[in-house]
């Protein structure tokens, strides 16, 4: 999911306890006269004490638990800037990625998550999948980078452009729970192989993976990574090596939603991911990580490349991952960013397709969810609105060319 991030949301606060000594006793107070009020005025200081303690220990005590809360929407064009290739900047309608504020709670939090319907409250396991919390933080700026070339690169590819993708492996980003590849690989694995073939990229992999059947076992090999080189970018120099470090068999399962095909059970990024591009396009994200802006990147990426408007004036509200091959991938957080979207006043919301009916229930009739598997279909429902089927057209010649 993308997150928000003004500060540190992982950073710890804490309370010091009140001073041992500071409780009452029973006196007299006619007997005693001004001692006996002195005692009183003690009594009330550490009463109030006692409280205050309270309630700095409800805001800023770290609990081990996380929220997730609607975000903003962020108009995603005036990110955008081209050198070396014309540009039409349009300033009707609004392509919008939606972000989420996602950090560790304290009480307070969790009783204003209790309240708000909004707010998700996970476990410290699920929010951080594993990893510890610089790691998570690191993983997720990484994603964001790669989420932003990737959606450079599968704009200009569906545009015609010559692209190329460059890499070193394929980084496990996620393993899926009960999925083979539990036990065989851990996030930070990098795949360089499969059955003795060489996987470069995170697309090698899917292809190569795609030629297997549910039950088959191959042979993968594999290299241990730190998080913190978990996803390259645009320059960043490969390794000495891709030589795997050890080789481990795993049997492939059917996946749930399509019969007949085989699959492992990650989440995968390429490795030292370079592309060579004919033009520079930069996109200017700022403190927001995460992956889940790479569809909203790549349609305001092909908007700014070409006349006209995609969204015919409209505010369009877009979540999900984008992959090399133009695929749109599951994001998280999107009832939270449901609500981002409405109160942003969008009109429309674009999703993954397994994460509709999500949208949906958050959404209800106050916005029209438009569930996405790729690239192509979110183009083809935006000339819908637009009136606009050039961009379309365009992309369909390139493809049918092979371009």
């Amino acid at each position: 999911m993308n997150q928000s991030v003004p500060g540190d949301p992982l950073d710890r606060g804490g309370v010091a306890p009140p001073p041992d000594g500071q409780g009452t006793l029973d006196v007299d107070l006619e007997a005693t006269g001004g001692v006996g009020r002195r005692r009183v005025d003690w009594r009330v200081a550490g009463g109030v004490a006692v409280v205050v303690a309270v309630l700095l220990v409800g805001a800023f005590w770290r609990v081990p638990y996380f929220t997730v809360a609607p975000g903003s929407l962020r108009a995603t064009e005036p990110l955008i800037s081209v050198e070396g290739a014309p540009s039409y900047p349009d300033d009707a309608g609004e392509i919008g990625y939606l972000t989420v504020t996602f950090g560790q709670t304290t009480p307070f939090g969790l009783v204003r998550a209790w309240i708000d319907g909004d707010i998700e409250v996970l476990s410290e396991d699920q929010a951080l999948g594993g990893l510890d919390r610089d790691e998570n933080r690191e993983v997720n700026e990484a994603l964001m980078t790669n989420a932003k070339d990737t959606a450079t690169a599968v704009a200009l590819d569906a545009l015609g452009y010559d692209v190329e993708l460059l890499g070193t492996g394929s980084i496990v980003i996620q393993v899926e729970d009960g999925t083979p590849a539990v036990g065989v690989v851990q996030p930070g694995d990098v795949i360089v192989s499969v059955d003795g073939e060489p996987v470069t990229t995170a697309v090698e992999l899917t292809d190569l993976l795609a030629t297997a059947v549910p039950g088959q076992e191959v042979l993968l090999g594999v290299q241990p990574q730190s998080a913190s080189m978990m996803v390259g970018h645009a320059g960043a120099q490969p390794p000495a090596t891709t030589e795997p470090e050890r080789e481990v068999p795993v049997t492939l399962a059917e996946r749930p939603d399509e019969p007949g095909r085989a699959y492992l059970g990650v989440r995968s990024a390429t490795r030292d991911a370079t592309y060579n591009l004919p033009f520079d396009v930069t996109i200017d994200s700022g403190n927001v990580i995460g992956p889940s802006a790479g569809l909203a990147f790549t349609l305001a990426v092909i908007d700014v490349l070409t006349p006209g408007n995609l969204t015919g004036g409209s505010t369009v509200a877009v979540t999900g991952t984008i992959s090399p091959s133009g695929q749109v991938g599951r994001v998280g957080g999107v009832p939270q960013k449901a609500a981002a979207a409405m109160g942003a006043g969008a009109t429309v919301y674009l999703v993954p397709v397994d994460e509709a009916e999500q949208a949906r229930g958050r959404a209800g009739d106050a916005m029209e969810v438009v569930p996405v598997a790729t690239l192509d279909e979110a183009l083809a429902y935006l000339a819908t609105i637009s009136g606009d089927t050039s961009v379309v057209d365009m992309v369909a010649a390139n493809r049918a060319a092979g371009g």
